[in-house]
């Protein structure tokens, strides 16, 4: 009889504590909310610990058609953690043409999820970037072979549970003067 009674005594219990006290017995991230009302009686969720910060020591870049570029990004815990967490990263875009644009609520395209070891990268973008990854917390994003409508917004954002922060990095491309042979063979022959 203690036998069966045993995992009802051990359900009647988890059910009887609060809140708080019960969500140990589940998943544990490290950060710690609590339910709360607000006045007409639905829940929210109160965030009580450590904070994730997203930032970009370089808002705004500017490189050349054809070369690679790094847009900055890296995370941190505020208060710091001793061992590392798994999060994901999302990179997206948005297009210099949409910036200025009239547009209320324009669409941010995505260009690269990452989570671990694990990547996908999307359209235009699939095969030409990576995460640069050069120390913990560094979520840089490398963008090879730069193509002209490369220019515009793009958002880092880190997401770890429930918790998430996002920094932009607007990126512009500067062109190139290529003078061609037959102008430059005309201007030599001027010169003579």
């Amino acid at each position: 009889m203690l036998y069966l009674s045993r995992p009802l005594l051990v359900a009647c219990l988890y059910l009887l504590l609060p809140l708080g006290q019960s969500r140990s017995f589940g998943y544990n991230n490290g950060f710690h909310y609590e339910d709360i009302s607000n006045g007409n009686g639905n829940g929210e969720i109160y965030f009580n610990g450590i904070r994730l910060h997203v930032e970009s020591p370089q808002r705004s870049l500017s490189a050349t058609r054809g070369s690679s570029v790094t847009l900055p990004c890296h995370y941190r815990y505020e208060p710091e953690l001793n061992a590392p967490r798994r999060t994901r990263v999302k990179w997206s875009w948005l297009p210099a043409n949409t910036i200025t644009s009239n547009e209320a609520f324009p669409v941010e395209t995505e260009v690269m999820v990452a989570m671990g070891n694990r990547h996908r990268s999307y359209g235009s973008f699939k095969g030409r970037v990576r995460l640069r990854r050069s120390a913990p917390g560094d979520m840089s994003l490398v963008i090879n072979e730069l193509q002209l409508n490369d220019t515009g917004r793009y958002r880092c954002e880190v997401i770890d549970g429930l918790e998430d922060d996002s920094v932009t990095v607007e990126l512009e491309l500067r062109g190139e003067m290529h003078l061609s042979l037959g102008l430059s063979s005309a201007l030599r022959r001027y010169e003579h």
